[in-house]
């Protein structure tokens, strides 16, 4: 019993020890000059309230903890900033883990610097001026207490890692000026659920959306010509993505990076009618995917652009296609038809292999060939009709088709078709 006395006692006391101390922080008072231009800025610290008035620019600071007021970056609660000031330096307010509210004048301030912000955990809130135009690297970074942020219309640079770790953040419109999501720009803002990307989009970064796992729905803009490594892996909760990238040239195509892996709530794909091109590994090993629509004006589809997306049960290739790439749909084990476009004149290797559940075969009169591997392992197809444009078909093009009962043709068998069928033991018994 006098035990648990002397413990309630000493903490007690020693929770007295720590409200005084902090108190007495916040009554201090100190005052520093803090403009590039000498005297023009002047900042007030008074109990908790860092006050910057003048006129001009504030200094950047080269690292964390070399403003002046950094000793006292703890018990800062509230910045206010008056008209006049022109910027927010380099590492300005860095780690000032007890700020909660920051007033910011409407139209005079143009940049907020990198760093400016870093690892302010309780701030909740803060309204940008619409004077701003750049927001710099790292600025919000660990902000994990930001639920809202409204970005100024005029804004044309976010720099990159801008919001890591706002893991309340819950929507963000990027602005009309702004083309380039950076590199880990929303890393881990798990409470996200809407982002809107302006139409001028052209890049979105390595894991730009990293890890935002009640993100749903995404929409690719028209503009963007490259996306990053894993830019939107482990987003647990997307489900859509409409993708209107008609240009994007630039995609991974390493299967540990790719842009959509780990999303294993995706089950709708949209590939919208201004695409031309869809990129190789665009939607590699989606398993979960469930409605695939490929937009009519498409006349290239990658290499393993929609390998392994086992869960498609229709897919309708365009009339436009032209070109198919190296193992496209290989893994879709759902599909059980397919035709194959008039304008395309080569299947190529792997296309269909492993496409188990294929069972109606239609190729339009026009292929000439048939590449290696195309439909090896297509368990469930019986019989193929080949038109007569067909000269050549590649090694275990039919491979381990186990259930084939005949390949019809619409001209005499050429040495060439022969000659490949006797590579495939397993086939020449069945032609």
């Amino acid at each position: 019993m006098k035990l648990k006395y002397l413990i309630a006692i000493i903490t007690f006391f020693t929770f007295a020890i720590f409200v005084d101390a902090q108190t007495q922080k916040k009554e201090i008072t100190e005052t520093w000059l803090c403009g590039v231009r000498g005297d023009s800025i002047i900042a007030t610290l008074d109990n908790g309230l860092l006050h910057i008035r003048g006129a001009g620019s504030m200094q950047n600071y080269s690292l964390a903890y070399t403003a002046p007021w950094n000793k006292y970056r703890h018990v800062i609660v509230e910045i206010n900033i008056e008209k006049g000031i022109e910027n927010i330096g380099n590492y300005a307010f860095w780690g000032c883990s007890s700020l909660t509210t920051i007033t910011m004048p409407e139209d005079s301030i143009y940049t907020i610097g990198n760093y400016a912000f870093y690892d302010c955990g309780k701030l909740d809130s803060i309204a940008i001026p619409q004077s701003v135009t750049t927001i710099g690297h790292f600025v919000f970074y660990g902000c994990s207490s930001l639920r809202y942020i409204d970005l100024p219309e005029d804004l044309t640079f976010i720099g990159a890692n801008a919001f890591f770790g706002c893991s309340r953040l819950q929507r963000v419109n990027i602005p009309y000026h702004i083309n380039v999501v950076g590199d880990n720009m929303f890393y881990g803002c798990s409470s996200l659920t809407t982002v809107d990307l302006s139409y001028r989009i052209e890049y979105i970064g390595d894991k730009a959306f990293y890890g935002c796992t009640n993100l749903e729905s995404i929409t690719i803009p028209g503009a963007v010509k490259e996306i990053g490594i894993s830019a939107f892996q482990n987003c647990n909760n997307l489900s859509e993505v409409y993708f209107n990238a008609y240009n994007c040239s630039n995609y991974p195509t390493s299967t540990d990076d790719h842009p959509f892996r780990g999303c294993t709530s995706l089950s709708t794909v949209i590939i919208g009618d201004s695409v031309m091109r869809v990129p190789a590994y665009a939607f590699y090993n989606c398993s979960g995917v469930t409605s695939l629509t490929i937009g009519q004006r498409v006349v290239y589809i990658g290499d393993y652009a929609f390998s392994g997306c086992s869960g498609v049960r229709e897919i309708t290739i365009p009339d436009f296609t032209r070109r198919i790439g190296d193992y496209a749909f290989a893994g879709c084990s759902g599909i059980d038809s397919i035709v194959i476009p008039p304008a395309v004149t080569i299947i190529s290797r792997g296309m269909f292999s492993g496409c188990t559940n294929l069972r109606s075969l239609e190729i339009s009169e026009g292929v000439v060939s048939i590449s290696s591997r195309a439909f090896e392992g297509c368990t469930g197809l019986r019989t193929v009709m080949l038109p007569k444009t067909v000269v050549t078909i590649g090694r275990r093009a039919f491979y381990n088709c186990s259930n084939l009962a005949g390949i019809y043709f619409s001209i005499q068998r050429d040495s060439r078709i022969i000659r490949v069928f006797g590579l495939n033991i397993h086939l020449m018994n069945r032609v």
